[in-house]
């Protein structure tokens, strides 16, 4: 999907990543990837060195969050999302690129990362160059499948290698059959590559720290649990849904990110409420979640007379589908600037 920063001075490209990560050792070579399968073509892709800078908080609360927002030679911005786990040995999660400028992040990526943000400061935590070997694998039209780099990886401090790594990703394009990411897996381990976890490139250059648990985490409960467990456990659990929900709402791709957004600041609020005399002091800004609460309801309102509305028109006669039909791109674009504010 496509969308525009604040300013509408760029665009912003949504896809879903699909990869999967290997280790390779120092004596590693891609292997000849042709006849994986029927139909499937290797391409030899260029060689290319990648300059990246990732920005985040002192404390990588992007990173902890399972996130990040980079700047990268060639590509621009990128935002990556929490994931939705592993399928399998591949991971899947939102990749967001953007247009601007080297020196400051694009307004439109900030918004998306704002709940985790909040009112910290970013800065550079951490600059990659990479000596990236690639391969395309296409169909028989020439339609990209998927693709294959080998990643030599330096951490640079200021001008000094503090750190080096290597690792082979296989990215699949959106519609390519998995199946092939089991072909390709299986002649890469054939080549010498061997198992890896799906650590981020981030994570690896950083250290620990950026794999450390995000500052709002329902901790699981003892056996016998305190009133004051029982209240830290509930209201953590409603915070983190909160913010996970955030940028799924600023997205619009997932018509479920409304309710559970709208789901999640109803049960904090009465939570709020419910736990009051067990709090130290009184919650800061007690009717923000209120606005917040109305504010997606009349989005999430609006989905559902949407989704009424495309089911009812296909009943419609031709001209009955015209005039539903401007009604229909109106509630989008209220739904669009709903989500935008």
């Amino acid at each position: 999907s496509l969308g525009v920063d604040a300013d509408g001075s760029s665009e912003a490209l949504t896809t879903v990543e699909r990869e999967l990560k290997l280790a390779a050792g120092p004596g590693f070579h891609l292997p000849d990837l042709a006849g994986l399968k029927p139909g499937v073509e290797a391409r030899p892709g260029d060689t290319r060195r990648m300059e990246t800078t990732y920005y985040d908080t002192s404390d990588l609360r992007l990173a902890r969050w399972g996130c990040n927002l980079r700047h990268r030679s060639r590509e621009g911005w990128t935002v990556k999302l929490p994931g939705n786990g592993s399928n399998g040995s591949m991971m899947e999660r939102s990749e967001i690129e953007f247009r601007g400028t080297a020196k400051t992040p694009p307004q439109a990526a900030l918004k998306l990362v704002r709940a985790y943000l909040r009112n910290t400061a970013l800065q550079p935590i951490a600059h990659l160059s990479t000596l990236r070997h690639r391969v395309v694998l296409a169909d028989e039209d020439g339609r990209q499948l998927a693709e294959v780099v080998d990643d030599e990886v330096s951490v640079l401090d200021r001008r000094r290698v503090a750190a080096r790594f290597r690792e082979v990703e296989v990215e699949l394009a959106e519609g390519a059959d998995d199946g092939l990411l089991t072909a390709v897996r299986k002649r890469l381990l054939a080549a010498g590559a061997s198992p890896a976890d799906q650590t981020p490139k981030l994570v690896r250059a950083v250290g620990s720290k950026a794999a450390a648990p995000a500052e709002v985490v329902a901790s699981p409960l003892p056996r016998r649990p305190t009133a004051g467990q029982l209240v830290t456990r509930a209201l953590s659990a409603a915070v983190a849904q909160l913010l996970a929900n955030d940028p799924r709402v600023r997205l619009g791709s997932d018509p479920e990110a409304i309710h559970d957004a709208r789901v999640a600041a109803r049960t904090l609020r009465s939570h709020l409420r419910t736990f009051r005399r067990l709090l130290k002091g009184e919650p800061r800004h007690p009717d923000s979640l209120r606005t917040l609460g109305h504010e997606l309801g009349e989005v999430r309102d609006r989905e559902v007379m949407l989704e009424l509305l495309r089911s009812q028109s296909e009943k419609l006669s031709e001209p009955e589908r015209k005039v539903v039909g401007e009604l229909l791109k109106r509630l989008e674009g209220e739904i669009h600037a709903s989500e935008e504010g």
